[in-house]
């Protein structure tokens, strides 16, 4: 987006801000920025549903009026200079309750489109309304179900994590989890950060695999290889329709990986000397599961680790690209069946999973719900 150098001059005197209101997941409110703490803010609206607003930082005499300017594209700047258009409204918009230096106001879809909220001093808050459909190729997608229920707070930190903002709710690496969780709390960041945004989930994992035999010296683990780790098939597959099963009801799966199949005879590693695996060790990890395909072999995942994984969410509204860039925090698992192994697995997809040095090492599903 690009203004003209009257429009900018305008915006660098601003003082009120359109902002979410204070919330359990925002206690200060939050202004809707979609990347860093500046640039395009915006809101998206599936049709037919309302959220309330913040107009703040008012002078406490004033009286604001909040106008709507109806665009054809994100980047229909003209109409944002004139501040005016003949196209129909995109929203409805309340009229301000409240007083001093913050006003209330709801905004409710109308029809599909994309308008730009003014209100004098204030920046410009995009909105973009429609019918929000799911990543291509997934039945179930609990990202989509939140941007349908129209919860503007959670809808704000999936944004956020959309455009891999590095302060998102699912970073393990951010300032703020780190100092909640400590460092390397990727299970926790993960079961955390799907409780608040999806739904209250705790960890449920069974191991799909079949024991390895005992590792009992290092001499034993000194040739172990991926290949040497197998799957029973039914229990994996039951673990997969568990998985889809849960998210038919609008719930996650935390679910235990192996990123590098390494063994240490003092149990400090993925691999333990009984022949077991913990995924909470080296060359272990933990995501959750958020969408997934009817048949239940493709599965989307929420990776904690910033650069984890890698993939464009194709969720949203037809016709419109409302997250542009890849996210550093999605990926999709998916069902293949591994002829050196003589089994299925469950991997990562290669375009998506982390691209390591090494080709043995990518993210493997190990262990999760079973029912």
């Amino acid at each position: 987006m690009f203004f003209t150098a009257t429009e900018t001059q305008r915006m660098s005197t601003i003082m009120a801000q359109f902002q979410l209101p204070h919330s359990k997941l925002f206690p200060t409110g939050t202004r809707l920025f979609v990347s860093g703490n500046s640039g395009i803010q915006r809101l998206v609206l599936q049709i037919g549903k309302q959220v309330t607003l913040e107009l703040a930082g008012l002078a406490t005499s004033a009286k604001p009026t909040i106008r709507q300017v109806p665009l054809q594209s994100m980047m229909d700047v003209v109409r944002l200079v004139t501040f005016s258009s003949n196209a129909p409204d995109v929203v409805s918009i309340s009229a301000l309750t409240g007083n001093g230096t913050k006003r209330s106001f709801t905004v409710k879809a109308v029809r599909p489109g994309v308008a730009v909220l003014m209100a004098d001093g204030a920046g410009p808050l995009f909105v973009v309304a429609g019918m929000f459909t799911n990543h291509t190729g997934f039945d179930q997608d609990l990202i989509a179900d939140v941007f349908r229920d129209c919860d503007p707070a959670k809808m704000h930190i999936l944004t956020r994590m959309l455009f891999s903002n590095s302060d998102n709710l699912f970073n393990e690496k951010s300032t703020e989890n780190i100092k909640r969780w400590g460092s390397l709390a990727c299970g926790t960041v993960a079961k955390h950060g799907s409780t608040v945004i999806f739904h209250p989930v705790d960890y449920d994992t069974h191991p799909y695999y079949k024991p390895l035999p005992r590792m009992g010296t290092a001499a034993a683990g000194v040739s172990l290889k991926r290949t040497d780790l197998k799957y029973d098939e039914a229990r994996l597959k039951r673990g997969c329709l568990e998985i889809q099963r849960r998210l038919a009801k609008g719930l996650p799966s935390i679910v235990g990986l192996v990123w590098k199949f390494v063994f240490d005879p003092s149990g400090k590693s993925v691999v333990q000397p009984d022949g077991t695996l913990d995924q909470s060790r080296p060359g272990g990890h933990w995501v959750s599961i958020v969408g997934g395909s009817a048949d239940a072999n493709i599965f989307l995942y929420i990776d904690v680790w910033p650069n984890g994984s890698k993939l464009k969410y194709l969720g949203g509204y037809a016709g419109k690209d409302l997250f542009q860039e890849v996210c550093h925090y999605l990926g999709v698992f998916e069902w293949t069946n591994d002829a050196a192994r003589g089994c299925p697995v469950l991997r990562a997809r290669p375009d998506t999973g982390e691209a390591f040095s090494n080709p043995d090492e990518y993210l493997e599903v190990i262990a999760g719900p079973l029912g």
